[in-house]
Formats: structure tokens, sequence, C-alpha cells
């Protein structure tokens, strides 16, 4: 319950429970807070209300007022919180929304990083193959050495026999 030096005090001398004084003019627009006292006591037959004595009659615009300011309390209360819980979401969705962007530019980084790689390995495996084929020539090439080598040496050794032989 607030309880504000600037609340106008009621007929008994206690302040009125009531807003923030710079929210009270805008409650009291908003409200009509004399609406709602007249009604409760209009709530009474006509000739009842006639036949209450005046104080009754104030007691129950007093209580009308207590009831109504207890109303814009819990009112003013519940816009406080309201507020503050929006308050919070909205900071937490910024939060997500920069975490979101965040996130997007590691994907995106992530992805331009796969597709180098592939692109490396693409052209490792090309120069792979190439350097294959190439062992490949030069393992024919050593091949028909050894073919040539040892036809030579056959050769070779064929002459040295026939060389041997001839007396």
């Amino acid at each position: 319950m607030l309880n504000n030096d600037s609340s106008p005090p009621t007929s008994n001398g206690v302040k009125s429970p009531g807003c923030e004084p710079r929210f009270r003019g805008q409650l009291l627009s908003l409200t009509q807070p004399i609406a709602p006292i007249v009604d409760c006591l209009m709530t009474h037959d006509k000739s009842i209300l006639k036949s209450m004595p005046l104080e009754d009659i104030c007691h129950e615009a007093e209580q009308g007022a207590l009831k109504l300011a207890q109303t814009s309390k819990y009112l003013y209360e519940a816009v406080v919180k309201v507020d503050s819980a929006f308050k919070k979401k909205v900071e937490a969705h910024s939060s997500v929304v920069a975490t979101n962007k965040i996130l997007e530019a590691d994907i995106l980084e992530f992805k331009q990083a796969a597709i180098d790689a592939n692109a490396r390995a693409e052209e490792a495996e090309k120069k792979w193959s190439e350097a294959n084929q190439k062992l490949s020539e030069k393992e024919r090439e050593l091949e028909s050495l050894r073919l040539d080598f040892s036809r030579v040496a056959a050769e070779r050794d064929e002459w040295q026999t026939r060389g041997s032989a001839w007396p």
C-alpha cells in the first residue's frame, strides 16, 4: 500500500491509499472515480437512501472510495508487474535475436570452410591421381628397362659363354 504525503486525507483523517502523484492524474482521468462512488450509493433504493443518516451515507461513500482506491492500486501494481515482465521479455528477445545473428554468421563461416575444405580435398585428390598416374608410367618405364636390362644381361651371358667356348 503506497502512502504519500500528497495523498488527500479522508474524512476520518487517514490518508487514502493511492498511486504515485505523477500517475494520479492519468488514473483519475481514466477511471472517473466519482461515478463508482455514486453507483455504490445508488445500489440502495432511493427511499432507503433518504432514510439513512448522513453519517451512514458518508460511510458508504468512504467505503466506495476506499474500494475504488484499492482497485486502482491493484491495477497500478498489475500494470507495473506486466510492464516489468514485458521489459524482461523484450530484453530476452533482443538477446536471442543477437545470438541468432551470431549463430547465422558462424553457420555461414562453417559452410564456407566446408566448401573450401572440399575444394582443397578435390584438388589434392586430383594431384594424387596425377601422381599415381605418373608413378604408374614410371613403373612401366622401369619394367621396360628391367626387361631391356634382362635381355641385355642374357645376351651378355650368352656372349660370355660363347667367348669362353672359343679357344
